[in-house]
């Protein structure tokens, strides 16, 4: 209760893992007597039932009852390649010019993301030559020239791609942070809070 230490449990999005893990890196150096849990899954874990300690989501605002929820920014991204996929490929000149590439996409939980669908919208669509559920998959494909993809720029940055189409406003979503109020002020989650809330003006803002 009073320490920040011994279990704590936090649910996301594989598509957030990126962004996440040095945050919680840093935690950890911060707070060494505490286990992280972290559970990416599809499904919404149900806080009231204490299935964990806090979620960080994506899309519309959270609007379970006894919730608190804390917005953190949006998510952004663009559409990225390698230096290997433009040398075999080109590098696309337009947003109707896509039609003529070759894409790697996320599936599972980012199906439903603005970017898959508004690609999915697209009258003459892209191949999609290759989809997994794996976040680490679908950058290294990425990397290795199988296909363009969406990634965010702090990803590109590390993975080493070069920027194929710029963001469009269509392709973000916010991100929230939600706690239950009977777990909300807890020692151990209100420190993961506030380390979370200032490195998120960084990546998020």
């Amino acid at each position: 209760g009073d320490s920040v230490s011994g279990e704590l449990v936090v649910t996301t999005l594989s598509l957030l893992a990126p962004q996440l893990s040095p945050i919680f890196a840093s935690f950890l150096a911060d707070y060494p007597n505490i286990n992280l849990r972290i559970l990416t899954d599809e499904r919404v874990f149900k806080l009231e039932y204490g299935e964990a300690h806090m979620a960080i989501r994506l899309g519309k605002m959270p609007d379970e009852p006894d919730n608190v929820v804390i917005p953190l920014g949006r998510f952004r991204n663009a559409i990225y390649g390698s230096r290997a996929y433009f040398k075999a490929h080109g590098k696309p000149h337009s947003i109707d010019d896509l039609m003529h590439h070759r894409f790697v996409m996320q599936i599972g939980d980012s199906v439903r993301a603005p970017f898959a669908r508004w690609l999915r919208g697209l009258p003459n669509r892209p191949r999609e030559v290759m989809q997994t559920t794996s976040i680490t998959a679908h950058d290294l494909a990425i990397q290795s020239g199988i296909g363009l993809g969406f990634v965010s720029c702090e990803r590109a940055e590390v993975l080493g791609l070069e920027l194929a189409i710029s963001e469009q406003p269509e392709w973000g979503d916010d991100i929230w942070l939600v706690t239950h109020m009977d777990l909300h002020k807890m020692t151990k989650v209100q420190a993961m809070i506030q380390h979370i809330k200032t490195r998120a003006k960084n990546n998020w803002s």
